[in-house]
């Protein structure tokens, strides 16, 4: 009887992928100890930053704690749950998901609680429509990118939906009124528009647009007016500063190279303004010194570096233009945040990825993170010829010696239904 000899073939179906796999089976787990070592610190930055606050509001020293602790606990079991999800699957639900928060943010805009001249919270602040949709936004716009392929080139089918879509989204936040994540959306978008292979000229012309747009959100909105012009000021004459700007200075003045010691912080009793949203950073430089701001610097760093790396790693269009943004989101933010902090930049008020008091922007930066770690794992099995099967389908794949093997997919197992010969 004739040997038979089946050769390793590797088979690429053209169908939809399964929505489920085996999880975790090739974590990147560089990645994931930085995100778990980051949001470790920033537990314990905010419960140290936030019990005088507290106390001064007469609420329970842990309170928010506990409610960053609970937004901690919800993203984890959000990125468990999207290591048994193929990320392709996200494709399904972006056209609905951009709906959603597209009418997030016009509620907010109709029903949100005023604070300090901004609408953008509802539910007492708890739920914060551009939180969410800086994450959709990348989830929609790499759908769109990817579907466009080509025609992404042109100026009629690809540049100006693209503008049409962004300055809906810019638009909606920026009546907030909310500069910075106005400006973080844009440039969001911008670098994807980019990487999904744009014209030149085309990226240029938004860069320019998104330049001058910027200028007259500056120019007519008093608060954002203010802030830019106090920069101005700072950078001309130090000494003419913002209070705020002040008292970060002694923050990280008071630190020196190793810290005042953990919850020791002075200037997080009063002279700091919010000491446990976007100034965390500061409370880390007086506490834990000018060690402590470089390790958080080095976890975000690595953060970055492996969100870029997975990018240039994936082969799927939709899958890389997802890690470009997902990164690019996250390496924006925490820029802005420090840059405002240290005087490079202005204040901006965002929050630094996975440090700062924010439950809404932990846990959308906790499932971006998640979604990443999922693309990691695909090109993985990618590169080690795992492609995952396809549930319920059947092939025929040919061996060495003309041998057709049937190959069918039940539950996420490989069978052989039979091998026929060739005389």
């Amino acid at each position: 009887m004739a040997a038979v000899n089946v050769a390793r073939t590797r088979i690429s179906p053209t169908r939809v992928v399964p929505a489920v796999s085996r999880p975790f089976a090739q974590l990147d787990y560089a990645l994931a100890l930085a995100i778990a070592g980051l949001v470790m610190i920033g537990l314990i930055m905010v419960y140290s930053a936030s019990v005088y606050v507290s106390l001064l509001q007469e609420l329970t020293p842990t309170y928010y704690f506990g409610r960053q602790l609970g937004a901690v606990l919800l993203g984890l079991v959000a990125i468990v749950l999207l290591q048994f999800i193929d990320y392709r699957t996200l494709r399904r639900f972006s056209v609905v998901a951009a709906a959603l928060t597209i009418a997030g943010l016009a509620a907010v805009l109709i029903l949100g609680e005023s604070i300090l001249g901004a609408k953008r919270g509802l539910f007492q602040g708890s739920y914060q429509p551009s939180e969410f949709a800086k994450l959709i936004t990348v989830v929609y716009i790499a759908d769109w990118l990817a579907a466009k392929g080509e025609r992404i080139k042109s100026f009629e089918l690809g540049f100006f939906p693209f503008l049409f879509l962004v300055a809906i989204l810019c638009g909606l936040v920026a009546l907030q009124p909310d500069v910075s994540t106005t400006t973080l959306i844009a440039l969001i978008a911008f670098t994807m528009f980019f990487v999904a292979g744009a014209r030149w000229s085309h990226f240029a012309i938004l860069m320019a647009g998104g330049a001058s747009v910027f200028a007259g959100l500056v120019a007519f909105m008093p608060h954002a007016r203010q802030r830019f012009m106090e920069y101005v000021w700072s950078l001309m004459d130090p000494s003419q500063a913002q209070w705020h700007a002040q008292q970060v200075v002694y923050s990280f003045a008071l630190g020196g190279l190793t810290g005042r010691g953990l919850g020791r912080s002075f200037q997080k009793t009063g002279p700091l303004p919010v000491p446990h949203t976007d100034s965390i950073l500061a409370v880390v430089g007086e506490e834990l010194g000018l060690v402590g701001c470089l390790v958080v610097l080095a976890l975000l760093c690595v953060i970055i570096y492996r969100g870029y790396k997975i990018a240039l790693e994936t082969r799927e269009d939709y899958g890389r233009l997802l890690a470009v943004g997902i990164t690019t989101w996250l390496a924006v933010q925490g820029l802005v945040n420090i840059a405002g902090l240290t005087g490079v930049g202005p204040f901006s008020g965002v929050p630094l990825p996975f440090v700062s008091y924010g439950g809404s922007s932990m846990l959308m930066s906790l499932i971006g993170v998640g979604i990443l770690l999922g693309i990691s794992q695909q090109n993985k099995r990618t590169e080690a010829g795992m492609d995952r099967p396809l549930t319920g389908s059947r092939a025929t794949v040919k061996g060495r010696n003309g041998a057709a093997v049937g190959v069918s997919w039940r539950n996420g197992r490989t069978y052989f239904t039979g091998v026929g010969y060739r005389r």
